[in-house]
């Protein structure tokens, strides 16, 4: 399937609004300000990207998977467990260079650290949940059952904190929001409705009933969930009525204004949403060995937020670049 422009204008957006966020404790820049009001009251940038994640699955993986399910199937797999090895390593490779003792317990070790991407760890899981969603899909036709799908994660999130005793890894990383911004359970209810949206993005123009009806669906559900039943998880669906509005206004823009010429040259632009993986982790990285900047005059904190962005762009094209030499070598490989 051919990229959509829209989708990798939108990632880099949230790439570069996820390395304002993550240097609000080492600049006073006002704008930062601006897109922590976001993160705080619109959508955060981990729950855009697993929307997001969830539309490719439909409209990348679901196509691939009719014709090939064991194959998607293994390399969903492998995805989630390099996601989590990534994090690991992410973290336990920061902590040997800030001298940190690594913890050996298991909390501890995974959610105990200032080095943010934690959203990472729930990516891991969602691949791993990937082909069940593959398997529902391919024997139920009709995909409006996700959003009762989504529903109930939020609410069984819900009813695991309150009604079960957990060991606090599973509570803290699988139902609570209160204490990680992303524990797998809620946001496999985001990835829902990012798959459903995935479903009808190629003619949702025609169904604007169906966008409306959604966005009614989602913003009463959260405010008689958390109103009511004080079910605090189902605040994401706030969150993921904004994304919905916000992803379909961008998309059509992006039709009435790009030509498919134009793709090429939007698609070295958009790179850094693009591989939004090694930038994230990246800029991340680079983020975490910085030090503190708010003593500093607002010219050279902007000039520092500029060389961030444009080394993680760096990093972005060499990746591109060996990226697409292995895709050809494998091309030429194969035709051989």
């Amino acid at each position: 399937m051919k990229r959509k422009i829209s989708i990798d204008f939108l990632r880099t957006l949230i790439i570069i609004e996820s390395i304002l966020l993550h240097l609000k404790s080492k600049m006073n820049l006002n704008i930062i300000i601006q897109f922590l009001y976001i993160q705080n009251n619109i959508f955060k940038v981990g729950t855009f990207f697993i929307f997001v994640s969830g539309m490719m699955l439909y409209l990348v993986y679901y196509p691939r998977y009719q014709k090939d399910k064991q194959g998607i199937t293994i390399q969903l797999i492998k995805k989630g467990i390099s996601f989590f090895a990534i994090y690991l390593g992410y973290i336990n490779i920061l902590r040997l260079i800030n001298n940190e003792i690594i913890p050996m317990e298991l909390y501890s070790h995974v959610f105990q650290h200032p080095y943010m991407a934690k959203v990472i760890f729930t990516f891991s899981f969602i691949f791993l949940f990937a082909p069940l969603f593959l398997h529902i899909l391919t024997k139920l036709d009709n995909t409006n059952y996700l959003f009762i799908l989504s529903a109930s994660f939020m609410v069984t999130s819900f009813c695991m904190l309150n009604l079960v005793s957990l060991p606090r890894f599973w509570a803290t990383g699988f139902f609570d929001s209160m204490k990680i911004n992303y524990p797998v359970f809620p946001m496999l209810g985001v990835y829902c409705i990012g798959i459903w949206l995935g479903s009808i993005f190629g003619d949702y123009q025609k169904k604007p009933h169906y966008i409306v009806g959604m966005y009614v669906f989602l913003v009463s559900f959260y405010y008689f969930g958390v109103n009511f039943f004080e079910i605090y998880s189902l605040l994401l669906f706030w969150e993921i009525a904004n994304i919905l509005i916000f992803v379909i206004l961008v998309d059509m823009s992006f039709k009435y204004l790009i030509s498919d010429k134009d793709n090429r040259v939007f698609n070295s632009i958009f790179l850094l949403g693009n591989r939004s993986l090694i930038t994230f982790i990246g800029s991340n990285f680079i983020i975490s060995l910085l030090p503190n900047f708010i003593e500093y005059e607002v010219i050279l904190q902007l000039a520092i937020l500029m060389g961030i962005v444009i080394t993680t762009y760096s990093l972005a094209w060499f990746y591109e670049r060996i990226f697409s030499k292995k895709t050809a070598l494998q091309t030429q490989s194969s035709v051989h």
